[in-house]
């Protein structure tokens, strides 16, 4: 667990000529553009608009830092990102289709798909995580808190909308950008075993994958809160009806002290419990099914088979990894599912649908040509 891999010093003046840098070429360019893409030229603005927002709130406003973190869990899913729609733009330029159109595409589902994952946490953890905070806690993606579904379930329809917009096949496309989804999913959960969210469930001590998170990381935090020796919950409802905003653990820890905690759980004094990496498990199954997808697609018989294999195999995996996350105790359930799980199988469902649509059309028997959509 790293949730920092480097601090920068914080110097205004450096600031505002890297906010310089970042911008004049990406305005020079939009110029250039404007003449053959008009307002689309627009979209060549987002990705430095978003970084010299964050350079301007931690280098610039806020005055808070002597130095500026720079967070694992970001440069992740920038990688991610970035990783995601090179594969789609070589992919897209073998098959004939201008990567600049892979490019628009990738902003859009980058600003879709935050919001949307980053919404649905907002969602599902607000009881726990962000009532009674300050207003701007729900802002701090980089203390981690994306919902993959979340941002699938809007950036799906804000590209479909502008792949109609700019005239190019939905369904070639998909099979184009689906690899690079579990790519870009794959580095991202390397950010979350780096951040130290999205830990797995408890395992036997000298199970060899087992990892332990340091001290205060949310797994250990979870771990302390479910000893059964603090009635945190009952601490942390109180401080919360007065307005108090300080740490409860710190509450805790000042006013009672963890000698007790220590005493009948000495391995505590140092670290969570031995948990599943389920963030590098989920890495593994997502950079295998990319490298599947990859070798699936010269095998492919019909426009969009990809995509859909690729939402069947993922919320296949996703339903299956759920079961042995050791951070579900708040996720809102419907059921005996958990969200995602629900997600995942309502997903996995409307694979057998569109076969049903796909091969058996009108005559009830099975179509073998190309499809065509």
């Amino acid at each position: 667990m790293k949730p920092e891999l480097w601090r920068i010093p914080h110097v205004p003046e450096v600031a505002f000529l890297a906010c310089i840098v970042l911008g004049a070429p990406a305005l020079y360019q939009v110029l250039r553009s404007w003449r053959t893409q008009g307002r689309r030229a627009l979209a060549g603005l987002v990705v430095p608009a978003i970084l010299i927002a964050l350079i301007a709130k931690f280098a610039v406003l806020d005055h808070r830092f002597e130095t500026i973190p720079i967070f694992s869990y970001g440069v992740c899913i920038m990688f991610g990102f970035l990783a995601a729609i090179g594969l789609a733009a070589w992919r897209a330029r073998r098959e004939g289709i201008d990567p600049s159109a892979v490019l628009d595409m990738g902003i859009m589902a980058v600003v879709a798909g935050i919001v949307g994952s980053r919404l649905l946490h907002v969602l599902q953890f607000w009881a726990t995580d962000y009532a009674g905070r300050p207003w701007y806690r729900p802002l701090e993606i980089y203390r981690g808190g994306l919902v993959f579904y979340g941002g699938l379930l809007l950036a799906a329809p804000a590209c479909i909308l502008l792949l109609r917009q700019r005239g190019i096949p939905m369904w070639r496309m998909s099979d184009i950008a689906a690899p690079s989804v579990p790519l870009g999913l794959a580095i991202g959960r390397i950010g979350c075993f780096l951040n130290g969210c999205c830990w797995g469930a408890r395992c036997a001590p000298d199970f060899t994958l087992g990892v332990r998170f340091p001290h205060d990381s949310p797994a250990w935090h979870h771990h302390v809160e479910t000893s059964g020796l603090f009635d945190l919950q009952r601490w942390k409802a109180e401080l919360l009806a007065r307005g108090d905003s300080a740490d409860w653990y710190a509450f805790v820890r000042d006013t009672m002290g963890w000698d007790a905690l220590y005493q009948t759980q000495p391995i505590l004094r140092e670290s969570s419990w031995p948990v599943h990496p389920t963030q590098l498990y989920e890495a593994t199954a997502a950079f295998l099914l990319c490298a599947f997808l990859t070798w699936w697609y010269r095998h492919r018989r019909g426009e969009g088979e990809l995509l859909w294999l690729m939402g069947s195999l993922y919320a296949s995996e996703r339903f299956v990894m759920e079961t042995i996350r050791g951070d579900t105790h708040s996720h809102p359930m419907v059921g005996p599912f958990t969200m995602s799980q629900f997600i995942a199988l309502a997903s996995a469902l409307c694979v057998p649908i569109w076969l049903f649509f796909r091969y058996f059309r009108k005559s009830g028997r099975l179509h073998r040509g190309t499809a065509t959509y």
